[in-house]
């Protein structure tokens, strides 16, 4: 009767054993960031007594890489480790999740859904980097996101600015990586203040990097922080309001030069039923009208007509996401509203890229200033599920040679086309397919050119009708100055 009873208790506890969820007793020690060609320790850690017989191997790869490597992860107690050695990894990001087999010969993994696709990652950092100059005037603001936040994929801009910005930075030498990818080339530059908005991004954790160097190949400044994006919009239940408020006062003294840098501001985001809101304010000293702006002003108000229809309306400084051959990640500052109900979106823009700055032809160093440059955008569309968007575009820049005293030739230009966007497999699978086509005046303060004055310059062009009607449409809606500037 003992034997029968003992042969009954090893049955049940291999029955308790086989249908337990081994990866809720394990937890991973996620290490910091690892210099490339120093080994990588991933740590697992047990936390019940159920130990001593498991098999944990880890599997890995560089991002980007088809293949998984795999290693058995040895055992120190409760503790289980492995180690990659990461001297061939040179994109800066690590891949990897563990595998596990029970006494039963179960497998299971961590993470527990689709391990394969949804690994951890681990920053690599260049070997080569330099550790920040002590003395340095150099420091790197958070714009958006901030750290911590979560973020639908329509809203990211990912921007910084850099305090003390001056002639000494090397900008062909600053990197801005995102999941350790550098995005450096895609990204936009200007007056301090460094964009990128990306045009797919994955659902879940993101870590951004940026790094600012000198002339001499020192890093004077680095900024790292991560965010969480969302693919589309998740109601929230009730009421839900946040806010922060931040000043920062630096006086720096280096080489007998000193400056005193301020900056303060602050952001709230919430939403009251189906209304989402978010303000963000940033004002700082360096602000200056004989540069382009540097202190941020935003407004953004959406009303969720249900969980894929919106009304959206964006005031102030912001980065409007279009294709990149119309429009890639220019700052502005005006209006942007539009409406997604449907299969049919509409987005339209007025808004100023550049504000005026006057020259001087009075000292030594004479210059041109810069014109306001204004931007007239249209952008319908037709949407199926998630999978399919075709959108036509219609983007017109124009510079206003009124704004300023002191310029050179006022530029206008026109962008229309169309593109198409597929994805499967929660965009696992991506098609982009663009055609636009464009025109420019390069001095629109010419005279006025008529299309018969075109036809004496290029007599192939003498009987051609569509080339006579494309000519009057744009002089006739004023989106370009027919002039002898005209491209």
């Amino acid at each position: 009767m003992k034997k029968i009873q003992y042969i009954l208790y090893l049955f049940l506890m291999s029955m308790f054993l086989f249908a337990m969820d081994y990866t809720e007793t394990f937890y991973i020690e996620t290490p910091g960031e690892v210099i490339q060609g120093d080994l990588a320790e991933i740590e697992v850690i047990q936390s019940n007594s159920l130990d001593g017989i498991y098999n944990l191997y880890l599997f890995y790869r560089q991002f980007g890489a088809d293949d998984y490597n795999v290693i058995p992860m040895k055992q120190d107690g409760y503790r289980y480790f492995a180690k990659v050695n990461t001297d061939d990894f040179n994109n800066g990001q690590l891949e990897y999740y563990i595998g596990i087999e029970d006494p039963a010969g179960k497998s299971s993994s961590i993470p527990k859904e689709a391990p394969q696709l949804n690994p951890y990652t681990l920053a690599i950092a260049p070997a080569a980097r330099q550790q920040v100059t002590d003395n340095s005037s150099k420091e790197i603001v958070i714009l958006s996101p901030e750290h911590g936040d979560i973020i639908s994929f329509e809203e990211l801009t990912i921007a910084a600015s850099i305090i003390g910005i001056d002639t000494k930075i090397d900008q062909s030498s600053m990197t801005l990586l995102v999941d350790g990818v550098n995005v450096t080339n895609l990204s936009e530059y200007n007056d301090g203040i460094i964009t990128y908005v990306p045009r797919n991004i994955r659902r879940g954790h993101h870590n951004i990097e940026l790094n600012i160097y000198g002339l001499s190949g020192n890093l004077v400044a680095r900024k790292e922080w991560s965010f969480r994006s969302r693919d589309t919009y998740q109601p929230l239940l009730g009421t839900y309001n946040h806010g922060l408020f931040f000043i920062d006062n630096r006086y720096v003294d280096v080489n007998k030069n000193d400056d005193n840098y301020f900056r303060t501001g602050g952001e709230l985001s919430g939403n009251y039923k189906n209304l989402e809101y978010k303000a963000r304010l940033l004002i700082s000293s360096e602000e200056d009208d004989k540069r382009q702006p540097v202190n941020i002003y935003n407004g953004q108000v959406r009303y969720f007509l249900s969980e894929q229809n919106n009304i959206y309306l964006n005031l102030g400084d912001f980065t409007p996401y279009y294709n990149p051959l119309v429009l890639q990640n220019k700052r502005m500052r005006g209006l942007q509203t539009g409406i997604a109900y449907g299969v049919f979106s509409f987005d339209f823009i007025t808004a100023q890229t550049n504000r005026g700055v006057e020259g001087d032809t009075t000292s030594l160093l004479n210059f041109y200033g810069t014109y306001e440059q204004n931007l007239l955008a249209f952008r319908p569309g037709l949407r199926f599920s998630d999978n399919v968007n075709w959108n036509l575009n219609l983007v017109n820049s124009k510079e206003d040679p009124k704004s300023i005293q002191i310029g050179g030739s006022p530029k206008e230009a026109l962008v229309m086309g169309s593109d198409l966007s597929l994805n499967f497999d929660k965009k696992r699978i991506i098609f982009d397919a663009s055609i636009q086509a464009s025109i420019n005046n390069s001095d629109a303060s010419g005279a006025e050119v008529t299309f018969d004055d075109l036809v004496e310059i290029d007599s192939s062009l003498a009987g051609e009708d569509l080339a006579e009607t494309a000519f009057n449409f744009l002089k006739n809606t004023g989106f370009l100055t027919m002039t002898g500037g005209l491209n």
